[in-house]
């Protein structure tokens, strides 16, 4: 996780990161440091984006990320308690959005 936020810090972002693990604290720690250094506070309100894992589609979270960011500049989507990643084909799909935007 230092690499990942070192990276960041670089201006080196990746187009998609995954957390996952048994520690739920050490998650939202390591998801609250990436977006204090991906997004300002002051953005937040139109470049951060929380997803309820449990009730988004793969097509509703696909018209999220291509939908422009209101400020131009890096727009972060949260995805929390997701199952998109169990099904291949959603997986495959969303992997294809993700290196095309």
């Amino acid at each position: 996780m230092e690499k990942t936020l070192t990276n960041l810090k670089k201006g080196i972002v990746a187009p998609c990161y995954l957390l996952y693990g048994e520690e739920e604290y050490l998650i939202k720690e390591a998801l609250n440091k990436m977006i204090a250094v991906l997004v300002p506070e002051a953005d937040r309100d139109f470049s951060l984006f929380y997803l309820d894992g449990e009730n988004t589609e793969i097509n509703s979270l696909m018209d999220h990320l291509l939908t422009p960011s209101l400020l131009g500049d890096t727009k972060v989507i949260v995805v929390q308690d997701t199952t998109i990643f169990t099904s291949r084909d959603d997986l495959a799909k969303l992997a294809a959005k993700i290196r095309t935007t």
